[in-house]
């Protein structure tokens, strides 16, 4: 089968790769559409922000990785006959299987699980000749983790779940957001999925601040009006005069710099939250009485099954819009030509791509 295999570090291919066979707890699915992920990009420029975020530390990518983990296809093979139900469905995924041992996955939370298995990079596979990802004719998953997408669902927007899946995470780690302000830093793709995540689910007033004119002019066809390009003027002064000085209850930062982190900790209200989206190894100096009052600083990581549910109904009820964000399309074959692109999208005009597998 054909799949685009990373190498090493910005030496992405299209090769043959041996087609997998399913364990008797998964299935093989024969991938119409993966989307291009931020963190792709970064596996491809040889970081590895599944282990930043979950880890908190680098771990080196081996080679030969499948990227892609935003995927959508039929079910065309059961590893066990107590999978053949999922035999011919359409389907999404989410992309990991948590161990189900360790204290993270006992308490509830396998999205923090640092043994699990991952789709897209190495995470939890050991040595292996290629690991499986999203951006190849057929992928295996396991049957617990696919999810049936409506009829009405494009493969498109099924790929796209998963990283509505994370927006939706990130929101819910924001519990009063009913009637709340709120403001998302960076009006990238996960963004501008928070912001639509937290209006559908009824906040009051959700501030984009974005310096992209193409990422601002997205979040107004998504109607945002309150969308604005901050450029000389502190991220935190726009949002306090939007909220007669009382500041948000909520803040996602999507970037992570010195700038947004702490603009957005000045915008937030006395009990307000910050919720980064955005780790990596960069020290960013934080005054302590910018959580004075009861302000917090938290982050969020992945996703769940309840997620992803969640993800598909919003996206099928249209609540959450991911075809407007989609500007570049791929064949498998133009994809090694088209990553070197991505890595610069802003140059070159790229908000969300995806690879036409089929």
């Amino acid at each position: 089968m054909r799949a685009l295999v990373l190498k090493a570090p910005h030496q992405a291919v299209v090769e043959d790769v041996p087609v997998p066979s399913p364990a008797a707890d998964q299935v093989i699915i024969e991938v119409e559409r993966c989307g291009v992920c931020g963190s792709d990009i970064r596996y491809y420029m040889g970081e590895n922000p599944w282990a930043l975020h979950t880890l908190g530390h680098h771990v080196p990518n081996p080679p030969n990785i499948i990227l892609g983990h935003e995927l959508a296809g039929t079910v065309v093979e059961a590893g066990h006959p107590s999978l053949r139900d999922l035999v011919g469905r359409r389907v999404t995924a989410l992309p990991y299987l948590e161990c189900g041992r360790c204290p993270d996955c006992l308490d509830g939370m396998p999205n923090l699980c640092s043994h699990m298995l991952h789709t897209g990079h190495s995470a939890g596979w050991g040595e292996r000749a290629y690991y499986d990802g999203g951006m190849a004719s057929f992928c295996p998953m396991w049957g617990v983790r696919c999810y049936p997408i409506p009829d009405s669902m494009s493969f498109e927007d099924a790929a796209l779940t998963d990283f509505i899946g994370v927006a939706v995470h990130a929101v819910r780690m924001a519990p009063r957001i009913q009637g709340a302000d709120v403001a998302v830093i960076g009006a990238g793709p996960v963004g501008l999925g928070i912001a639509q995540v937290a209006r559908a689910w009824g906040a009051r007033k959700v501030f984009l601040v974005d310096k992209s004119e193409l990422a601002l002019r997205i979040a107004r066809s998504l109607d945002f009006p309150l969308s604005a390009l901050p450029s000389a003027e502190p991220i935190d002064r726009w949002i306090l005069d939007g909220t007669a000085g009382m500041g948000v209850r909520y803040v996602w930062d999507t970037v992570g710099s010195a700038e947004t982190l702490t603009g957005g900790l000045r915008a937030l209200a006395r009990r307000g939250g910050l919720i980064d989206m955005a780790v990596h190894g960069e020290r960013i100096p934080v005054a302590m009485t910018a959580l004075a009052a009861e302000r917090f600083l938290t982050t969020s990581s992945n996703s769940t099954p309840a997620d992803v549910r969640d993800a598909i109904d919003l996206v099928s009820r249209g609540e959450v819009n991911v075809n407007a964000m989609v500007t570049h399309r791929f064949s498998m074959e133009e994809a090694p030509k088209a990553f070197p692109l991505l890595v610069q999208k802003d140059v070159h005009g790229i908000f969300k791509a995806v690879i036409e597998v089929r």
